[in-house]
């Protein structure tokens, strides 16, 4: 949904990229719930590499939103790998 929201609010109708703004936020609140039911507490390294990445979400810099922004993409991903790694680490060498 993050895609085809961007997709929308770089090249499309305002009031779409609007309401699929609210949609793609509502998704990724989600996420976050699911994620601690599957993969429980997050470790600390977890919790700063969010961090890091909610600040990069959060500077306003309009210059350069697109790679504050899609530094956000790419750190919040790396935090959930990191995080289910850890929670699940490598199945395959304990079998």
């Amino acid at each position: 949904i993050s895609t085809v929201f961007h997709t929308e609010q770089a090249l499309g109708s305002y009031a779409v990229a609007n309401s699929l703004c609210y949609i793609d936020h509502a998704i990724a609140g989600t996420s976050t719930f699911y994620w601690f039911h599957t993969c429980g507490k997050p470790s600390k390294m977890v919790l700063a590499l969010g961090i890091v990445a909610l600040a990069a979400l959060s500077i306003p810099l309009p210059s350069g939103y697109a790679f504050m922004h899609s530094s956000w993409h790419f750190l919040s991903a790396a935090a959930a790998v990191l995080w289910a790694l850890e929670a699940f680490g490598d199945r395959s060498s304990q079998a």
